[in-house]
């Protein structure tokens, strides 16, 4: 027997769904015609609850069919009754839309088989069809959760770097929440692969630091539920040459690692290349080989990213720097000075000229490892200035815009 759905008004198409149902539910038993069918009773019970406005019990009622609907029914047929399912979710009663929600969230997930992708893209349009902010965020979270159950990161994780901001907007910054969202995002893109390899790594980091900073000024215990992440993002932190800047050192997510049996090394780790102490980090590598081998570290870009926050260290200390301060605080040769700055003004970590004839570099602008209260009162004169710069600008070219309005007329 075959049946398909054909959607005429959203009515006729709930009943269409329900016979549909039926009709699996009847498939390959025997028929009287005087006796009720399996599929028959379920119809008309179905037909009963829509007739009767009861959209909570008609929902509840078509999700406890749900394991049969994916067994037997058709890919397109199984995708046109999600869809209507979710769009029924819209009818019930907002007191009753957070349970009803969940539960067609944990029928559509509760299994990874051969419709996996439709599964997953029905509980995207669950996210954007549910009406209150709570449920929608965990229709989310379920089917990001999902997306890795079934090995589906990569058809989502385009779409998550896409509308993450628009998502976190939603959340109308209630931190708890947004880091729910922050660190789940963080995880499927973690997690995203192609042949093996990581494809979004870095981003994966900066929203896992993002994650960690909605912990600022959290409990001890809050923070102990991110420990294992915290120590990912240590092993990003040291294994990404071209990030230097790292604002969590203080974070509490960040400092419970601080003598840790399994992360404390890292953080260690972390100090010692922020401050640019290459000799401090010589001893770490010497007392650590477990540590690099364990977490794939490489041990000459650890000294290449220890040499560029010296380096940055020092651009912030001093706007002119010698090739003796340089020397001393990287640990090269003399021979070496210009390489080392070079490399740094390639990586965009810093602007300066170089003098060879006074062994001196000029510096006009340097990365930050770190960014701390103090360098923002640097800062604010600087935007002051910039900002009467720019009303200066825009005054004078008001004023050339009068005078041409004035010739032309």
């Amino acid at each position: 027997m075959i049946s398909q759905l054909v959607e005429t008004s959203e009515e006729d198409s709930f009943l269409a769904t329900a016979r549909y149902i039926g009709d699996l539910l009847d498939e390959g038993q025997g028929r009287t015609a005087l006796a009720d069918t399996a599929g028959s009773q379920f119809t008309k019970e179905s037909e009963a609850l829509l007739a009767e406005g009861r959209y909570s019990e008609l929902l509840t009622h078509f999700v406890g069919n749900f394991q049969l609907l994916f067994a037997k029914g058709q890919g397109k047929d199984i995708e046109c009754c999600l869809n209507l399912l979710c769009h029924l979710l819209l009818r019930i009663d907002q007191d009753k839309v957070p349970a009803a929600a969940e539960g067609l969230a944990k029928g559509i997930s509760a299994e990874v088989d051969s419709h996996a992708e439709i599964r997953l893209q029905a509980l995207m349009q669950l996210h954007s069809l549910t009406p209150d902010t709570a449920s929608r965020l965990q229709a989310l979270l379920t089917a990001l959760s999902y997306a890795q159950r079934a090995g589906l990161t990569s058809s989502v994780a385009i779409t998550v770097k896409a509308r993450l901001e628009n998502w976190l907007k939603e959340l109308a910054h209630r931190k708890v929440d947004e880091r729910r969202l922050l660190l789940a995002a963080a995880e499927l893109l973690r997690s995203t692969k192609k042949k093996g390899r990581p494809t979004h790594p870095r981003d994966a980091f900066r929203v896992t630091l993002r994650a960690l900073n909605t912990f600022e000024g959290a409990s001890s215990s809050e923070a102990a539920g991110v420990r294992d992440v915290a120590g990912l993002t240590l092993v990003d932190f040291a294994r990404f040459q071209d990030i230097v800047q790292f604002d969590l050192a203080d974070s509490p997510a960040v400092t419970q690692l601080k003598g840790d049996s399994q992360y404390g090394a890292l953080y260690t780790l972390m100090g010692v290349l922020l401050a640019g102490d290459v000799q401090g980090l010589q001893s770490w590598l010497s007392s650590n080989a477990a540590q690099l081998e364990s977490h794939s570290l490489s041990r000459d870009d650890l000294l290449t990213k220890a040499r560029m926050c010296a380096l940055l260290r020092l651009a912030h200390e001093s706007s002119v720097i010698t090739f003796s301060q340089v020397v001393e605080q990287l640990h090269v040769s003399e021979e070496e000075v210009e390489a080392w700055v070079v490399k740094a003004i390639g990586r965009g970590l810093l602007a300066a000229r170089i003098n060879q004839t006074t062994k001196q570099l000029t510096v006009t602008r340097a990365a930050h490892t770190q960014f701390q209260p103090s360098d923002w009162q640097t800062l604010r004169p600087k935007l002051a200035l910039w900002q009467e710069h720019v009303k200066e600008i825009m005054s004078v070219v008001n004023s050339k815009q009068g005078v041409l309005g004035t010739v032309h007329g």
